[in-house]
Order: structure tokens, then C-alpha cells, then sequence
């Protein structure tokens, strides 16, 4: 017999919905979220990941295929995301400076995004 997880409220705005999951909102208040912050960032392209900088990915992926930070601690990971040192947002002209990036694995960068919103070097 499986045990149900203990419920408790949504914590979106308002909403009150008891859930389950170990997420703090429902997945009506977690679509809402997203797409609030899809909508305020603007496109992909209008933040300066337009075709140079695809092109420029591809050449460091291929140039570096392992996570960066991974190989610092003795570890092995693909590299999936091509990070900017200095984000794009403070400095617009080392947006396809080859210097300003990093290849890092999937859970390295949301790591580094997630506790210092991109700033680390």
C-alpha cells in the first residue's frame, strides 16, 4: 500500500489549491509564473543570442566538450551550455568575446545562474 504525500497549500498568489507535489505552486500557478517571466525577458534573440552567437556556441562546444567546472574537480560531463562570465546584460560588447565564455554541464550552470543569477567570475 503507498502512503499519499501530505498536501498543503499552493503557494501562488491567491490561488490556495491544496497540492501534493514537492513544488511550492500547482501547475496552473507555475505556468502562470513562467510565462510572466517568459513575457518580461523578451526573445532570445532580443538578449543577443541571435545566429553569431549560435555560431559561436557551436565552435566552443566543439572546441570545449567537457564542463569546465567539472574538469576543475576531477569529473567528467559533456558540456551543454556555453556560459558568459560577464553576462550579457552588463557588458553587451563581450557578448562573442571568446574569453568571456565557459562550457559548463546542465547542473553547473543552472547551479552558478541560480545562486548568483550569472555573475561568478
Amino acid at each position: 500500500m503507498r502512503l499519499k504525500a501530505p498536501v498543503r497549500p499552493c503557494l501562488g498568489a491567491g490561488c490556495g489549491r491544496l497540492i501534493e507535489t514537492g513544488r511550492p505552486r500547482c501547475e496552473e500557478c507555475e505556468t502562470k509564473a513562467r510565462r510572466t517571466t517568459d513575457r518580461g525577458r523578451g526573445s532570445s534573440w532580443r538578449r543577443g543570442y541571435d545566429t553569431d552567437w549560435i555560431k559561436l556556441r557551436t565552435l566552443y562546444i566543439r572546441a570545449n566538450p567537457l564542463c569546465e567546472d567539472c574538469l576543475e574537480s576531477d569529473q567528467l560531463a559533456a558540456t551543454d551550455e556555453v556560459h558568459h562570465k560577464i553576462p550579457i546584460s552588463d557588458r553587451p560588447d563581450l557578448r562573442l568575446v571568446w574569453d568571456n565564455l565557459r562550457g559548463l554541464c546542465k547542473p553547473c550552470h543552472s547551479r552558478i545562474t541560480a545562486r548568483t543569477g550569472g555573475r561568478r567570475w
